[in-house]
């Protein structure tokens, strides 16, 4: 037997399955891209790759698996063919015989006793929920007559407005209604279910939870919101039931009262009986199917069983339904806030609804939070899910208090709209049709002026009864909440030993088989090239799609012509991989500048356009906005030529302008003479006579040319006025470029290069030129080759010269490219230099990166870098000039590159 399990353990276990599965997926996968292992496409290779070496791994320990499990199998097989072995299998069938029948068949038993569980469980249910409601029926009996009585009352009254519910037709065609989870058939026959004549009738002497919530839910409706009523010309419109007024009153005083502690109440036994009987019944069942098995049966094992799945399942209520309370609390006040947009709800409620709303549901939220934490804490038991419930003083959260303050607080909504729908809104019809027995008839007209008040009302009367059914209902489902509480757990299995006997070999794992990438002579392969349409700002065009196109990266192409209203502003363009941003703009006469039509760029005879507003933001020559002028709204049509507003004090630097949709910033110069340069006149660009300025602290940064700051030397602060020249300050060691400069507001970056004969050293950063005699610093200069859209060549790698920073030469050259530029002027650290394929130098590949033309029928060889080959270092002399007097001097620069 042992020798079996081995074999499988190995067999059934998740990795070697896993393998074997993912082997399958591999394998199909070539086949469909690299059919016979090989492919001459470098990305399907790399994919392929991926997932290979990830299986070469997997493939190396489940291989070692299998043949340890077969080195046991082989000793355990040599085994039983001793003697022994036969003695001890005699001894244990034996054994086996002389068990009794019911320990043999135990196994048995309980699988097939696991296997019906559902109709058992369904059973314990049925019997607790009948003796469960029962008893909570029976704790209430003074509340209880006092809602019977109530409800009598308004039928009594209610004559011409009946309650009706939602009605379907169940598969014989029956209809009926389901309210709170009881089925309610149509009584009188005319194909609709109404409380007052075929679900209240029913119900005289409720028996659960669900038809007492039923008699409360009438009342709601009848004294708080208006009915569906059909009138004299056959229209559905909106009544109030005479009976309304007095029915509101009622429940103002004592019968909402009354619900609520019959709530209270009856749900504390319901729990309660829950509890008892679920109990009793589970080990009622459970002892008897032991006692089947032959299985000892440990009370004090049952009882902490017992009470740890309780405490989970109480648990596990109480967040369900702490979040349908508050999930019904968030209906109510978005219908509310809808609500107060009709100014008449707005100015006669006579409370602050929303806000009391939104306290109510943030308090409940911290309430519920905190219950929960102490619940966890609290010691399992067999009355815990009646703690959870009905709480103690040390755990005050409990559903039932949580409940009773959004009952309460919501309840008492119920003075405000019935003030509404009795007293505020007839007063406001002026159709309003009042019969004779009280019953007030809105008009249609009315109705559909405020459809949201209505609405809110109803919403009320739905809220209040949902939280009772929510409540009373202890869990959505019952028996699929115990159905793991009535199985049995364990391995009851006692079967006869096995005959011993030879067991074969575990079967080795297939290797995984590596894809390989041909070598062959191949064409340019065209590829999906996404287009995405924009204008001529680079915005994409609103109402365009992006689009595809099959086509050879690097290789020049006519741009399509195919976005309705627009032509491309270039008739060529050179695809990349990827997304490719092409420029269109609109076709002359092709309609008015709306949405989808963006910036046209000249006007053709006919176009019919419509001037708007145009948004103008003015700004100075540094493009910051002008203190203390916001945005300019002027008239005029996108695209087309306006003139540039004027602005006191200022001169634009354009007459005209070409709005966009959108802001539009413009460009604002101050006029001469007008005041001192502060915080409201920006940047003069020239002086005029008797103009007042005053010095100001102006901070010049010193750069090297590359924009870098010079390394030990700080920003600098001398006087002056931002707008006029200043003398540019000497630095030793350096000559600024510019002998002046003319600063602005904030910082100023000011260009220095170092004076002849000065060391190219740490803090002395490229030169631009070198004198005699001079003799030039040589230093190790890194080159990295990038492709037009600078990423890194894949098979180009880094590589190091030697040259003068600051002194321009000679490109270097690398295998299969061309540089974009002949010559370059290297700087310190890392220079980035773009290169282009060589044509025909290779296929399209990710190592070939983004051709710039393809000659017609030249067959491309692909070229795949081996990495472990290191080329041997080479030098080469090349010759640069260097113009740093004027004259030309021949300077030999050692280049080392590693290909």
């Amino acid at each position: 037997m042992y020798t079996e399990k081995a074999a499988a353990s190995y067999n059934d276990s998740p990795r070697t399955i896993k393998y074997q599965e993912d082997l399958a997926a591999y394998n199909t996968k070539v086949d469909s891209d690299a059919p016979g292992y090989t492919t001459n496409d470098v990305a399907t290779k790399k994919e392929l790759e991926s997932n290979y070496n990830r299986l070469a791994s997997d493939y190396a320990v489940v291989s070692s698996s299998a043949t340890s499990t077969n080195e046991i199998i082989a000793i355990q097989n040599t085994k039983h063919n001793d003697s022994s072995v036969n003695a001890a299998y005699a001894r244990q069938l034996a054994a086996y015989n002389n068990l009794p029948d019911k320990v043999k068949s135990a196994g048995e038993l309980i699988t097939t006793y696991n296997e019906n569980t559902d109709q058992l469980s369904a059973n314990i249910v049925t019997s607790i929920s009948e003796d469960a409601n029962n008893q909570a029926i029976a704790a209430i009996p003074d509340d209880l007559n006092t809602l019977k009585t109530e409800v009598a009352t308004v039928m009594a009254a209610n004559t011409e407005t009946p309650v009706y519910i939602d009605s379907q037709k169940d598969e014989n065609g029956v209809v009926y209604a389901d309210l709170f989870g009881v089925k309610y058939v149509d009584q009188n026959g005319d194909g609709k279910t109404s409380m007052d004549e075929d679900i209240l009738p029913s119900i005289e002497t409720p028996s659960s939870l669900a038809e007492v919530t039923t008699m409360f839910y009438y009342l709601k409706r009848i004294a708080d919101t208006s009915i569906d009523y059909t009138d004299q010309n056959g229209s559905t419109v909106k009544a109030m039931s005479a009976t309304a007024y007095d029915a509101s009153r009622s429940l103002m005083n004592g019968v909402a009262l009354a619900f609520q502690n019959a709530g209270k109440g009856s749900e504390k036994e319901l729990i309660s009986t829950i509890e008892t009987k679920l109990k009793t019944s589970l080990e009622t069942s459970l002892k008897d199917i032991y006692s089947q098995a032959g299985i000892t049966w440990e009370q004090d094992y049952f009882n902490y069983t017992f009470a740890e799945q309780l405490k989970s399942l109480a648990i596990d209520n109480y967040q369900a339904q702490t979040n349908q309370f508050i999930q019904t609390a968030k209906n109510l006040l978005t219908t509310y806030q809808a609500a107060m947009a009709d100014s008449v709800w707005a100015n006669n409620s006579n409370n602050a609804l929303v806000e009391t709303l939104t306290q109510l549901i943030t308090d409940t939220k911290a309430k519920v939070d905190e219950g929960l934490k102490q619940f966890q804490l609290a010691s399992a038991s067999d009355d815990f899910l009646n703690l959870v419930y009905s709480g103690s003083a040390e755990l005050p959260n409990s559903i039932s208090a949580i409940w009773e303050s959004m009952n309460g607080t919501i309840d008492m909504f119920g003075q405000s709209t019935s003030y509404m729908m009795n007293a505020v809104l007839p007063s406001l019809d002026p159709n309003l049709v009042k019969q004779d027995n009280g019953t007030v008839i809105f008009s249609n007209d009315f109705v559909q002026a405020h459809p949201l008040i209505f609405d809110a009302a109803t919403a009320l009367a739905n809220s209040i009864t949902q939280l009772a059914n929510q409540f009373f209902n202890v869990t959505e489902d019952l028996q699929a909440t115990i159905q793991p509480m009535v199985k049995i757990s364990g391995y009851f299995d006692v079967s006869a030993p096995s005959v011993p006997q030879q067991v074969p070999s575990v079967e080795l794992p297939t290797a995984p088989q590596q894809v390989v990438l041909k070598d062959i002579a191949t064409q340019p392969q065209p590829r999906q090239i996404t287009i995405i349409p924009v204008d001529l700002s680079g915005n994409p065009l609103e109402n365009i799609s992006s689009y595809e196109i099959t086509a050879i990266p690097g290789v020049e192409i006519e741009t399509p012509n195919t976005v309705n209203h627009y032509v491309p502003v270039n008739d060529k363009f050179t695809p990349t991989t990827g997304i490719n941003y092409v420029a269109y703009k609109p076709i002359n006469n092709t309609g008015h500048e709306g949405d989808g039509i963006q910036v046209k760029t000249q006007l053709g005879e006919g176009t019919s356009t419509t001037a708007e507003d145009i948004v103008i933001v003015p700004v100075d020559i540094s493009g910051q906005p002008l203190y203390g002028h916001g945005p300019i709204t002027i008239q005029g049509v996108p695209g087309y030529p306006i003139a540039t507003p004027t602005i006191e004090k200022y001169t634009p630097l354009v007459a005209t302008i070409t709005p966009t949709y959108g802001v539009n910033e413009v460009t604002y110069v101050p006029i001469n003479n007008a005041g001192h340069e502060g915080d409201g006149i920006q940047v003069k660009t020239q002086l005029g006579e008797g103009t007042s300025t005053t010095a100001e602290e102006i901070i010049l940064v010193p750069v090297d040319i590359s924009g870098q700051p010079l390394y030990g030397h700080g920003p600098i602060t001398v006087q002056g006025v931002p707008g006029y020249p200043v003398t540019t300050p000497v630095i030793d060691g350096y000559t600024p470029l510019e002998a002046t400069i003319t600063p602005t507001y904030g910082e100023n970056k000011v260009t220095y290069i170092p004076v002849n004969n000065s060391n190219v050293g740490e803090g002395i950063q490229v030169k631009t030129g070198v004198a005699e005699p001079t003799t030039p610093e040589v230093r190790v200069i890194t080159i990295i080759p990038v492709d037009l859209s600078g990423n890194p060549l894949e098979f180009a790698p880094q590589f190091t010269i030697e040259a003068i920073p600051g002194v321009t030469i000679n490109t270097p050259v690398v295998t299969g490219y061309t540089p974009q530029k002949t010559t370059f002027t290297p700087t310190p650290g890392v220079n980035k230099i773009v290169y282009i394929p060589i044509n025909y130098a290779g296929n399209e590949g990710d190592g070939i990166q983004v051709k710039t033309a393809v000659s017609e029928g030249v067959y491309h060889e692909e070229k795949t870098a081996d990495a472990n080959e290191v080329p041997e270092k080479s030098q080469s002399t090349v010759i640069v000039e260097d113009g740093t007097s004027g004259e030309t001097t021949s300077n030999q620069v050692t280049i080392s590159t590693s290909k």
